[in-house]
């Protein structure tokens, strides 16, 4: 209504008429102030509307801005903010230059001169316009139509708006901006901020600093003189022709980790030397060390083992240099963070648990779990040296469960961990139902990593990184637990072409055919509160990895660019994450020691043979003999493959979960166990050569001849038959149910 209105006053005027333009510059001035009074509220109107069109439909880009989300809706609510913002500008001038407005009270209604009176006064007021007001109005009317065409356009669809960056943002209101990770972004990102290094600030003034702190050890820091309010940035993407200047107090901070790092790159040279560097590294002296130890277990006790504490710091570290490995074969990257979220997990943890009993679960979380089977009695040693004055004896007393928790009945006892309880029901199986209707069998070593991943949950703040061979259970691990607390799972199978749409969401359309934002499996997680995991976490682009190092950190933040929106998490949520190591299994890559440094690290081994048969047993009801022998075939077949054919790994010929598929067929003499194991293991195979493997080592172990020719010929058709026939009973049930439906 508000553009009608303006587009029947400027009809009024007659703006394309010669003789309007030369006109005298004299008025009224009771009837001009009428006219500004009346013209100023509509305008107030109008650009208080298109101020929140504009707001609600606008996302942004990283840095410099870029394309967002508009509004969908009726005619008039979804307008392009970039046509709203310019006829918002030119509205308000109207109403607040005295001089701009015709004196003409009729001419801001919609409903035009009633009488031939009105129409000779709005002639004798036009014929008193300045060829300057009315350059003046024909922009404005030239801003009026480009706003009635977006309305248009929107009516019913969509509208994108360019929003700016936090980099503009700061440029223009003198805010200090920090750049993390500076040297992960692309090369394009880069030479769009070196305009803005490049200015040289007045004697007087003062100097800004960019920082850029590298490494996990340490880091450098980049500091350049950007005090210059002359300079700016000039948004081409846009279309401005006027650069944006720099506000006097804006500072840039820039931080990185070396280029020596998995995945990361040195700045390019001409960027880089317009910067003054500097080396942060870590602390190391043991005063500095005591002083954060005594920070983060202040009031947790009368007296804190500060050197105790430092000291194991200070042995782990070095023993991790020379004798350490983790799962993957790697040596542990212990820093200053790995420490710092053990004495968070130790602060948290003492008023239930202890202060003992809170530092030694607070370092297992953090140092012991992510070392490989032959390491990790070599960091307990010196962990019960430094924490357990009383030697092992004490530490079996030390690891009972304590009393539940206030408040009252939100907390579930899980070995000897109090986990907080999610929303959804337990159980009804209780301990051995994991939630898919299935048993999940505790044996020793499992029950071991249950209670290990227990332990990280209990600090509820951190991500979990589960690394271990194929089929060792790590998703499982995850699932099991979070059916225990009544938490939600949630899975997201990552792969080399995953992207941050897969994650965050994408804009498809609706029932309407109009365009809307869907979130992704993990900003619905962050606000339900849902478990979340991230499968196959190392054959993710880095580039995606790293983008979720804001969610990573301590302080817990994912940003949706085309929301504009930061997400905070809920209670609830947790992050988990699955990979098998590096370099044993084809395209999985190295995670960075910056990125592995902000997840929490849990090794999951194999399990024993004796164990697995267990579970076979319990799980699939095959005989304890047959599991035993189907185990045994397994490990022959590994033991063939990873001497035969280094490259495709010993999982090569059979993985633990062929193993139940392989028991669900529910065999019934050995004779029958190798058929089925052949078929399940052999026919799948191309080589004739590996598919006489599979038959030699089923022969061997289960001591029978196997004759496959012989079985498929003893069978003949008849799984054909029973094919054709089930497939023939689904047409009719199928028709069946079309005749139904048609007849109501």
């Amino acid at each position: 209504h508000l553009l009608a209105a303006y587009k029947a006053a400027i009809a009024k005027l007659k703006l394309d008429e010669a003789a309007a333009a030369a006109t005298a510059d004299a008025g009224s001035n009771g009837s001009q102030q009428q006219y500004e009074d009346t013209s100023g509220t509509a305008a107030k109107q109008t650009a208080a509307a298109s101020s929140s069109s504009a707001a609600a439909t606008q996302t942004a880009m990283h840095y410099s801005g870029g394309a967002g989300r508009g509004r969908v809706g009726s005619k008039g609510k979804a307008t392009t903010a970039a046509a709203g913002d310019s006829t918002r500008k030119k509205k308000q001038k109207v109403a607040a230059d005295d001089s701009f407005s015709p004196p003409v009270a009729a001419a801001a209604t919609a409903n035009g001169p009633s009488t031939a009176a009105d129409a000779s006064s709005v002639q004798q007021q036009q014929q008193q316009l300045s060829s300057q007001r009315l350059k003046q109005w024909r922009h404005f009317a030239a801003d009026v139509e480009a706003a009635e065409r977006a309305s248009n356009a929107a009516e019913g669809g969509f509208a994108f708006a360019f929003i700016e960056g936090a980099l503009v943002k700061a440029l223009r209101n003198g805010w200090w901006l920090l750049l993390d990770e500076i040297n992960l972004a692309p090369p394009e990102v880069l030479e769009r901020i070196a305009g803005i290094l490049e200015a040289h600030p007045p004697p007087t003034s003062n100097v800004g600093a960019t920082s850029c702190s590298a490494g996990f050890n340490g880091g450098s820091t980049i500091e350049s003189n950007i005090a210059d309010a002359s300079s700016g940035l000039l948004l081409v993407e846009r279309g401005d022709v006027s650069i944006i200047h720099r506000h006097p107090r804006f500072r840039l901070v820039a931080a990185m980790n070396p280029a020596t790092d998995a995945g990361k790159r040195d700045l390019p040279p001409q960027l880089r030397s317009r910067f003054t560097e500097f080396w942060v590294s870590e602390p190391r002296s043991r005063e500095d060390l005591a002083q954060l130890v005594g920070g983060y277990l202040a009031g947790t006790g009368p007296s804190l083992p500060m050197n105790s504490v430092v000291d194991l710091y200070l042995a782990a570290k070095a023993t991790a240099e020379t004798k350490l490995t983790d799962g993957a074969g790697q040596r542990p990257a212990y820093s200053l963070r790995t420490l710092c979220r053990a004495l968070d997990f130790a602060r948290q943890a003492a008023p239930v648990y202890g202060l003992q009993r809170a530092l030694w679960d607070g370092f297992s979380m953090s140092f012991l779990t992510q070392l490989s089977p032959e390491s990790a009695p070599k960091l307990e040693g010196i962990m019960v040296k430094q924490l357990l004055p009383g030697g092992t004896k004490a530490l079996k007393t030390l690891l009972r469960p304590p009393s539940r928790p206030t408040p009252g009945n939100n907390h579930v006892l899980f070995e000897q961990f109090w986990l907080e309880r999610g929303p959804l029901p337990l159980p009804a199986l209780g301990a051995a139902d994991d939630g898919s209707a299935r048993r999940f069998v505790l044996t020793p070593s499992v029950r071991q990593q249950c209670c290990n991943l227990a332990r990280c949950v209990l600090a509820h703040r951190h991500p979990i990184l589960l690394q271990g061979p194929t089929s060792s259970g790590k998703t499982s691990l995850v699932a099991y637990l979070a059916a225990q607390t009544g938490h939600k799972f949630v899975r997201i199978n990552n792969h080399q072409h995953t992207d941050l749409q897969e994650y965050l969401g994408s804009w498809v359309p609706d029932e309407q055919g109009r365009l809307v934002f869907r979130e992704g499996a993990l900003v619905s997680a962050l606000r339900q509160g849902h478990w979340i995991v991230l499968d196959e976490l190392n054959l993710a682009p880095t580039e995606v990895l790293e983008a979720l190092n804001r969610l990573l950190d301590d302080n817990r933040e994912l940003f949706v660019p085309e929301l504009q929106e930061v997400v905070r998490p809920h209670p609830h949520f947790m992050l988990f994450a699955t990979q098998n190591p590096p370099g044993a299994y084809a395209g999985r890559k190295a995670l960075s020691r910056a990125f592995r440094g902000r997840i929490l690290e849990l090794h999951v081994e194999e399990l024993p043979d004796s164990e697995l048969a267990d579970i076979l047993h319990q799980r699939c009801g095959v005989a304890p003999s047959y599991a035993a022998k189907m185990v045994m075939v397994m490990r022959e077949l590994q033991r063939r493959r990873q001497r035969s054919n280094v490259f495709a790994g010993r999982h090569g010929f059979i993985t633990p979960r062929d193993l139940f598929r392989w028991a669900e067929r529910g065999a019934v003499g050995y004779e029958q166990l190798a058929v089925d194991g052949f078929m399940v293991l052999g026919e799948r195979l191309r080589g004739q050569q590996e598919r006489g493997v599979v038959a030699e080592v089923l022969e061997q172990v289960l001591r029978i001849k196997l004759d496959m020719y012989r079985v498929y010929q003893e069978v003949g058709s008849e799984p054909l038959h029973r094919l054709q026939e089930a497939a023939a009973a689904a047409d009719i049930a199928h028709q069946q149910a079309a005749v139904a439906a048609a007849a109501a």
